[in-house]
């Protein structure tokens, strides 16, 4: 009769308080590593890039970020007085609209968002080295005389 209180000795042992707590301990030690929680805010991994510039009356303006975006980034403006408009914006650059008619505006922008590999798919030509060649059956540009809002590319950020 030794194997059957052999057996409830070690089932005593296997299934005791102590075993019990230091298996759960365990078992969330590796839950938890597997899931590389990240305890630190949005706020300390993000990349900040600001700047401020002018922009002509009538006119557009692109704004490059020296460190690309892993997605669009957050993006604000002050000091527009309601006049400048963001029309376009991804993770590489934003472009921004002066619709008064008369009046120049200068801006502070500032973009926040997670830092990220530039994607050679969506890398863009800046617009002085754009080649602009009609090709058969496309009207030719407009002559640069007529009064069609300027554009301007401007590289700013890395702040």
């Amino acid at each position: 009769m030794p194997l059957p209180t052999q057996l409830l000795r070690l089932s005593g042992l296997i299934f005791s308080p102590k075993v019990a707590v230091l298996s759960a301990g365990v078992a969330l030690a590796v839950i938890l590593g597997c899931m590389s929680l990240n305890t630190l805010p949005d706020e300390v991994n993000a990349t900040i890039q600001t700047g401020s510039l002018s922009i002509p009356a009538n006119s557009q303006v692109e704004v490059y970020f020296k460190v690309p975006y892993h997605q669009p980034p957050d993006l604000t403006i002050t000091g527009s007085h309601n006049d400048c408009v963001i029309t376009e914006q991804n993770e590489n650059f934003f472009r921004i609209r002066n619709k008064n008619a008369k009046l120049g505006r200068t801006i502070e922008w500032k973009a926040s968002g997670h830092a990220g590999l530039l994607d050679p798919t969506k890398v863009l030509v800046p617009m002085e080295k754009r080649a602009v060649t009609p090709q058969e059956g496309q009207a030719s540009p407009p002559p640069a005389s007529l009064s069609a809002p300027k554009n301007t590319r401007v590289e700013l950020g890395g702040g």
